[in-house]
């Protein structure tokens, strides 16, 4: 649950997907770190890879993950 928005990576020259929690889930920031840890779990061709997870410089996080169009 979350807003995605379609992304450059620069230093890999590759389109991708970030996802950011919605207002009300930033609070609850151990809840999207758990769905990261879960996607980063699976491997399968009808799920997006996670190819990293962090936070802005004011605490809010965020995933990078493969674009699927």
């Amino acid at each position: 649950m979350g807003v995605v928005y379609e992304a450059e990576d620069t230093r890999l020259n590759r389109r991708v997907a970030i996802k950011m929690p919605k207002d009300k889930l930033a609070s609850h920031p151990a809840r999207f770190q758990r769905e990261a840890q879960a996607i980063a779990a699976l491997s399968h061709p009808n799920i997006a890879t996670l190819y990293d997870y962090g936070a802005t410089d004011d605490g809010k996080p965020f995933m990078v993950m493969e674009l699927v169009t």
